[in-house]
């Protein structure tokens, strides 16, 4: 299939999980010639995630990066929750490129205008590491830092949760959540309707996982058609949760969540796409956001909502 011809044919994504726009940097930068040069605006994730691993390691293997311009968790773009970085690679190596990172507390966009004072940065003092933005003084600190116990070291597991595949079907805002019956806003649908409150959960998202708490103004909840990790029967949620059933059934959410990877849950279309440590949820824990620019770590003691 697909993955397999990507992993025979792309350095980026030999083993383990990837983004798709991992590889559209390794395929652009084969496509230059001896003196050519690429920019792209894409996500700094793969900067410190693992799934970024395999592209670090090729470019930093290339010599190949010529300025990097950061955007910290500054939203570039209005309505999208996106992390971005401009990214400038050069075919020709070179032991030295430039780096910048904006403060997102005082980044404003007038500020591309002005001349910036950039880092001079090696190759070679990224081999093997994440990716950041330091001065070499600072890096030192850092190195001197990660000789200290690190979390995956003391903690029993460190996970992410399910994903639906599908927020504008699964997400839903409460309007007035009842004992047995809620009444919800559907984005899919853009109008209110009334769901079993028994397999509404809770959702929130990163950016409200703040120090020490977590923010649910937005009152999200998601659909979670699950007992621990197994999706409910079609018959269970018809003759239990008729509401939830012809909700998911209607045409316009049951194509959506069809569509997802190619109709590869069209006989069970109502479960999530990525349905991953279920069991866990709800356990004691510390959660913290996918990205977290500071102290954004909050103890969970109840275990009543979905994060992804």
């Amino acid at each position: 299939g697909v993955l397999n011809y990507f992993r025979k044919y792309y350095n980026t994504a030999v083993n383990g999980n990837f983004d798709i726009y991992i590889l559209f940097i390794e395929k652009a930068l084969r496509l230059l010639n001896n003196n050519g040069m690429m920019g792209f605006i894409n996500p700094h994730k793969f900067f410190n995630s693992n799934y970024g691993k395999n592209l670090r390691q090729f470019l930093i293997g290339k010599k190949c990066i010529n300025r990097i311009i950061h955007f910290d968790d500054y939203q570039v773009f209005d309505k999208v929750s996106t992390y971005t970085c401009l990214l400038f690679l050069d075919k020709k190596q070179k032991n030295n490129f430039e780096a910048y990172k904006f403060s997102s507390s005082k980044f404003k966009p007038s500020d591309l205008l002005e001349p910036v004072n950039f880092l001079s940065l090696d190759h070679l003092d990224w081999v093997g590491k994440d990716w950041n933005i330091i001065s070499p003084i600072n890096n030192k600190l850092i190195d001197k830092l990660f000789n200290n116990p690190k979390l995956e070291e003391i903690t029993s597991n460190i996970f992410q949760g399910p994903k639906a595949g599908a927020d504008d079907v699964f997400i839903l805002k409460m309007i007035k959540e009842g004992e047995t019956k809620s009444k919800v806003y559907s984005k899919s649908l853009d109008k209110e309707i009334m769901l079993e409150t028994e397999l509404l959960r809770k959702y929130i998202k990163g950016k409200n996982i703040l120090k020490n708490f977590c923010d649910y103004s937005s009152k999200e909840y998601a659909i979670f058609p699950y007992r621990g990790d197994k999706l409910l029967e079609k018959a269970i949620l018809i003759n239990s949760f008729p509401l939830i059933w012809n909700y998911l059934s209607e045409p316009i959410n049951k194509n959506t969540l069809i569509a997802r990877e190619d109709g590869r849950f069209k006989n069970t279309f109502w479960q999530y796409s990525r349905p991953q440590n279920m069991n866990i949820l709800s356990k004691y824990k510390i959660i913290t956001p996918f990205n977290a620019f500071e102290n954004s770590f909050a103890i969970d003691d109840v275990g009543d909502f979905i994060f992804s």
